[in-house]
């Protein structure tokens, strides 16, 4: 589909703009991305804040940005949202919400943007800087990248995974980055204190989940849910930066570039949830065979990367971080969808149950 600009000059989002660049702008041209998912062509644009601009120089020159806005009120709206139904759960999200990930979600992506270390900056698309507007929006500004989708190869999905490692070598186990990052960094407590919420969201769809993942896969995953803070206690040790939202949707394939965006959920975590979470959003481009390869492939990459960790303790870290995934952000997704029909929230439902039966073969 081709990407119409308004003929309009925006000269209020110029004046904005103009302090990222060193010559004059004359005119600054909008264009949503409409038809389209999000910025990358694979998320419902009219939910994702993102268009596009086309900026015209006095010297003739022209550059082509992509503009992603967010309100600072996002995490309020999702909550009353998710609780639309419930004032208690409603009460508990509000208490309660850290780990959930979009507390400062706007903050935090800027900032990391701004310090994540330069090694590591080729793997993301190019910032170019952030300016606030009414009503207390943020907008990130960040160079176009045309081509941003690829159909998935294993080879394809091992390189991604060699590209995403590179975060979790690189700040593995360095609490302090994580911090200065803006990373939002889970303790214990926070998943005992969330308990009811991840109960409410989960158990609000108890038919549905039975139906889903059967009687006795539902009561493993409320199993997790009781023991959820203890567990984070147990692999405390094995912690990096995550992206958090590990997805090709949140990936510009720019010739031989992969390159990573949307960081605004970066968590300090287990490593193995991003792994977890791409499968459970492009579990469609694999098969079981493969899906198993690339579990195998995450791990010996890990562990040449300096990382130690057991098979025992790998493969347990697999599927907590899929049953944690089942509970958080497939239940709020679910919710949300209801609303916002985000084509990705559709197919992770089913995805869900397969991978979920496809590691119960592994040992």
């Amino acid at each position: 589909m081709k990407l119409g600009f308004s003929r309009k000059n925006d000269t209020v989002l110029l004046k904005k703009i103009q302090p990222f660049f060193d010559k004059q702008i004359s005119s600054v041209y909008r264009s949503t991305l409409g038809g389209l998912s999000s910025a990358n062509k694979a998320v419902g644009s009219k939910n994702s804040g993102v268009c596009k601009l086309e900026i015209h120089f006095s010297d003739g020159e022209k550059q082509k940005l992509a503009l992603k806005s967010k309100s600072q009120r996002t995490l309020v709206n999702g909550i009353m949202l998710l609780s639309k139904k419930s004032p208690k759960l409603r009460m508990d999200l509000l208490l309660n919400h850290k780990i959930f990930s979009y507390n400062d979600s706007h903050r935090r992506e800027i900032s990391i943007y701004k310090q994540i270390d330069k090694s590591l900056a080729k793997n993301m698309i190019c910032y170019k800087g952030s300016f606030i507007t009414f009503p207390k929006t943020y907008n990130l500004l960040f160079n176009y990248y045309n081509e941003s989708t690829k159909k998935l190869s294993l080879s394809l999905a091992k390189k991604i995974l060699d590209e995403i490692l590179e975060f979790h070598i690189f700040y593995y186990n360095d609490i302090d980055s994580a911090g200065k990052l803006g990373l939002n960094i889970y303790t214990p407590n926070d998943y005992k204190n969330a308990k009811k919420c991840i109960y409410g969201l989960y158990n609000s769809r108890h038919k549905e989940n039975i139906k889903l993942y059967g009687e006795k896969k539902d009561r493993e995953i409320s199993d997790y849910i009781d023991i959820i803070d203890k567990i984070m206690a147990k692999y405390s040790w094995h912690r990096s930066f995550t992206h958090n939202d590990f997805s090709t949707r949140n990936m510009f394939f720019d010739k031989d570039r992969i390159l990573f965006y949307d960081f605004e959920l970066s968590c300090y975590q287990n490593p193995e949830h991003d792994l977890v979470e791409f499968l459970m959003y492009d579990l469609g481009s694999f098969t079981d065979k493969e899906v198993k390869e690339l579990i195998e492939y995450y791990k010996r990459s890990l562990r040449q990367g300096g990382v130690k960790i057991s098979d025992e303790d790998y493969y347990k870290l697999i599927v907590y971080n899929a049953f944690e995934f089942v509970v958080n952000r497939l239940s709020m997704t679910k919710t949300i969808n209801e609303r916002a029909e985000l084509d990705f929230a559709k197919l992770s439902v089913p995805n869900s149950v397969r991978l979920l039966k496809i590691l119960e073969t592994i040992k």
